[in-house]
């Protein structure tokens, strides 16, 4: 290690970045090795299971027949992968049996072909699918018969927990087909619910968005079997007489670690999104997407007591008004927008100097929040550091410690033609009151506006262009750009963006611009991306970690998959990051970072990876409260060793120690966590992550203990409880129950308990909610 003076490293070169962010994940509690491509079942609520191997469990799909089409442009219809659903005079009752005489004339599907154990062999069990309609939904039921039916594996019945490692049947709809954009449902043999909307292939899952639909599911001798209805006000599709949509089918059985696909896709980081390989449903004659108007009213009744403070009872009445403009264009009215049931941010500790992100969780931001992404590509292995709309900039403070009122607001979203179209509007509440850390929370009502465009062009490519606006008293701010993405063949696309900013006093050297490369093919997936930003660019919407920069980075992962032999995938990655000062070619960041990752046929996993680090600071740096870094150059190397076992069984269990030095010392840090599933709809889970850093400036030690049990009645009800501690800082309890009485209408009652022993926030370290104890009921009624 060493320490030299700041003045004595320069560069005029380009720069580099691409690892700032894979450093802070392999780093933090909050996502330890998180896939980054999420899979379906991924959890908002119920987080998924560690992964070392750090976004290489995406499953992947075979090789289609040759001539794959470019990137998001749908294959020629293939009548082998084409089916058209049966009208049905009378619907089916979906209670999970196929009893209904419907389902003997629906149109069926089967001859499912293997990704996993062994690609291109027919599947192991025999998978029947069925397909009908009437004018106000789309059905689909299926047959997963199981020569071992007491094997089928269930871990969970609630709605959005992890399905990753259950036996699955998961429908993905390009209801435009265009290859762009589509709708995912999974469920396993319970009934659970899994949505999400999925954009560019897979580069972008929303996990998070809950759409309108109905399951069952029962097992039986032969195996199990399964009833879906998709109401067709779920769904945005074009204004035709007869719809055409992509279509694909995944079945996943659990304890052979098999999954089947009926339409192959060829082999890739996102394959199993693989929009523009997809098979085909055609016919589906005079659906429109249902009544114009869904009223969704809600109201609050509880009591708090912030710390310190008396109690006082809690009464809110609010509510959303969805609006059908047009077939495909949706607007969303909202007043007195209530996020009472958001899941709560997981504590982190940051070893970075760049701010944590945490992501959005709030479900009126949610839906749609892809067609607002403005920024860098995101990476499996180094997710985006810069957004231009970050939707948690509204309603919650800069540090995200407490919560500002919002008054109402509009948005819409949805297709015109060729065209995608954002607009939104949000008005927050003035808002004084202490945050419960020693400060005083000061804030004047203010207007958030956002405008986003997207034209589609031929081949999957497509400009667009996003507008800003923040205004309030004695603040306004405004950032304008365009961004663009350009397939260029089958395996290769270049996008980026450039944008402006407006604020009263900064002037000049106000905007920010990228440019990027990428090659995905099945054995290689290569990224380059270069970023400058000016040090007057301000974005107050946004998420921008520094200024004033100039970044280059370069990411190079090369995939083997084995067809025999104890691993089914392994990744070899080196990635480099090199970051410097535009005003005067300063280095700031350099990394370079070697991996080497594999999963086993069982689904179990291995990691390792080096990180070589220069950092440069030109002025004190704060890691931690009152412990300062000197200026200086700082050249360090760490090391990460990481395991998952396989999650299919009932104790899942993974871990790992990073180590190495640090600045001008060093640290150790170790992570375990641990997963009990004894029986379906059981679920309880324990983490706990203790870092010690020692420098020349002083030391600390962090620990963390996060556990959590979830009891599911059913896959309409459940309760959770969930409890945070952190030694030193703070103890967070919370209990809740969600209760979905009817499609879309719930009740949510929530207990929340948070203590603090500390009266600061700590930039690094950050801390949230308001201490303090809450009991509030709330229900919403979708009409």
């Amino acid at each position: 290690m060493r320490l030299v003076n700041a003045a004595s490293v320069k560069t005029n070169r380009r720069s580099s970045l691409l690892l700032g962010a894979a450093l802070a994940m392999t780093m933090t509690l909050a996502l330890p090795w998180t896939l980054l491509s999420q899979t379906a079942g991924q959890a908002a609520r119920q987080p998924s299971p560690p992964d070392p191997v750090a976004a290489s469990s995406a499953p992947q799909a075979p090789e289609p027949p040759p001539a794959a089409p470019a990137p998001g442009t749908p294959a020629a219809p293939d009548a082998r992968y084409s089916v058209r659903p049966t009208y049905f005079p009378t619907p089916p009752v979906i209670d999970g049996r196929l009893d209904d005489p419907v389902w003997k004339t629906a149109a069926r599907i089967t001859a499912f072909t293997q990704l996993e154990l062994h690609e291109g062999a027919p599947e192991s069990e025999l998978t029947e699918v069925f397909f009908g309609y009437d004018k106000d939904n789309l059905y689909i039921a299926a047959h997963c018969h199981d020569s071992q039916p007491n094997k089928i594996v269930t871990t969970t019945l609630t709605h959005d927990s992890d399905l990753t490692y259950d036996d699955t049947l998961t429908i993905l709809l390009d209801t435009y087909h265009d290859g762009r954009a589509a709708y995912l449902f999974t469920t396993n043999s319970g009934g659970a619910q899994v949505d999400a909307l999925v954009r560019n292939e897979g580069e972008q899952v929303n996990l998070d968005w809950d759409g309108i639909w109905s399951v069952e599911a029962r097992r039986d001798a032969t195996g199990w079997t399964v009833e879906i209805a998709i109401p067709f006000s779920t769904l945005a599709f074009p204004s035709r007489a007869e719809q055409t949509w992509g279509l694909n089918i995944e079945r996943d059985i659990a304890r052979k670690h098999e999954k089947s696909f009926w339409k192959p896709v060829e082999h890739s980081w996102y394959a199993r999104y693989k929009l523009s390989s997809a098979g085909t449903l055609v016919g589906l004659e005079g659906v429109k997407p249902g009544r114009r108007y869904h009223v969704i009213p809600y109201a609050v009744l509880g009591v708090q007591e912030p710390a310190g403070r008396s109690t006082s009872a809690v009464t809110q009445l609010g509510g959303d008004i969805k609006i059908n403009v047009a077939s495909d264009l949706v607007a969303d009215l909202t007043a007195k927008t209530d996020f009472s049931e958001a899941e709560a941010d997981e504590q982190t500790v940051n070893l970075t100097r760049n701010a944590l992100l945490f992501p959005e969780k709030r479900a009126f931001f949610l839906e749609g929040a892809s067609l607002f992404y403005f920024g860098e590509r995101p990476d499996p292995e180094h997710p985006a550091e810069t957004f231009l709309f970050f939707s948690r900039q509204i309603g919650l403070t800069p540090d995200g410690r407490a919560s500002i009122p919002v008054l109402g607001g509009a948005k819409l979203t949805g297709h015109e033609g060729n065209y995608e179209i954002g607009a939104l509007n949000i008005q927050t509440a003035s808002t004084r009151k202490p945050d419960g850390y020693g400060g005083l929370v000061v804030q004047p009502e203010t207007s958030w506006s956002v405008l986003r465009l997207k034209r589609d062009l031929p081949g999957g490519s497509s400009f667009g262009i996003l507008g800003l606006s923040k205004d309030a008293t004695g603040d306004r701010n405004q950032v304008g750009g365009g961004d663009w993405d350009v397939a260029l063949n089958q395996y290769l696309r270049s996008g980026g963006y450039f944008a402006k900013s407006q604020t009263p006093g900064l002037k000049g050297d106000d905007w920010m611009g990228a440019t990027d490369l990428l090659w995905d093919s099945r054995n290689a997936r290569l990224h380059y991306q270069y970023t400058e930003i000016g040090k007057n660019f301000n974005d107050e919407l946004g998420f921008i970690t520094r200024v004033d920069e100039r970044a280059l980075w370069a990411d190079n992962y090369w995939i083997l998959w084995p067809e025999s032999g104890i691993f089914k995938q392994a990744w070899f990655v080196y990635d480099l990051t090199y970051i410097d000062t535009r005003s005067t070619g300063q280095l700031l960041t350099r990394i370079n970072h070697a991996k080497f990752s594999a999963y086993l046929r069982d689904t179990s996993g291995i990691a390792y990876k080096y990180y070589d680090e220069t950092e440069v600071f030109t002025a004190p740096f704060q890691i931690k409260h009152g412990l300062f870094l000197p200026p200086g150059v700082y050249h360090f190397g760490h090391h990460f060793a990481g395991f998952q076992t396989d999650y299919s069984k009932p104790l899942g269990a993974a871990g790992r120690v990073a180590w190495g030095d640090y600045y001008d010392g060093h640290f150790f840090q170790y992570f375990a966590y641990a997963a009990y599933r004894p029986a379906p709809g059981i679920f309880t889970d324990v983490t706990f992550q203790q870092t010690q850093v020692h420098l020349k400036e002083g030391s600390f030690i962090n620990k963390i203990l996060l556990a959590e049990v979830t009891y599911s009645f059913s896959h309409l009800l459940s309760a959770q409880a969930w409890v945070q501690w952190e030694k030193g800082l703070n103890l967070r309890q919370k209990f809740d129950v969600e209760w979905e009485f009817r499609p879309g209408s719930k009740l949510f009652l929530i207990y929340e308990d948070i203590v603090t022993d500390v009266n600061f926030f700590d930039p690094q370290q950050p801390t949230f909610g308001t201490p303090g104890r809450s009991l509030l009921a709330k229900i919403q009624y979708y009409f």
